[in-house]
């Protein structure tokens, strides 16, 4: 248990990344999805 306790500023920065990720991931995702979106009901045909 001590070797946890003792690397704790590690796994606090591990965490942190990770949220940052997803979040960056989510994001982009979100602009991607409503971007395709839009091109899916276009009156335009060549970007149906």
């Amino acid at each position: 248990m001590n070797a946890v306790f003792s690397n704790l500023d590690l796994y606090w920065l591990g965490f942190r990344t990770t949220l940052g990720l997803a979040v960056f991931a989510g994001l982009i995702a979100l602009a991607l999805g409503t971007l395709l979106a839009a091109m899916r009901v276009s009156p335009v045909p060549p970007l149906r």
